[in-house]
């Protein structure tokens, strides 16, 4: 059965099924490798601290906590950072 064939079967592209084919010849899996993402600024205990400091004050801002982190931690966070560990701590 020819790379067309199980494409149309599939209703996948023949180069998808080609890049398939091919990367379980190399790997002998169908699973996709992991992917290397870049690396988080923050670690968990820093994000604790974060999450911490804005539960001690909640009208503190993501600038002015930006700051302290910066002083107290000698980290270059960005304000962005902040509110997005916050969004995602929930």
């Amino acid at each position: 059965m020819g790379y067309g064939k199980i494409a149309s079967t599939l209703n996948l592209s023949k180069a998808t099924v080609q890049s398939i084919v091919k990367a379980f010849k190399k790997t002998k899996e169908t699973v996709p490798q992991p992917r290397s993402w870049r690396p988080k600024v923050t670690t968990e205990h820093k994000d604790r601290i974060i999450l911490r400091a804005i539960k001690a004050n909640r009208r503190l801002s993501a600038e002015s906590l930006k700051e302290t982190f910066e002083v107290f931690h000698e980290k270059d966070i960005s304000s962005d950072t902040i509110r997005r560990r916050i969004m995602l701590s929930g």
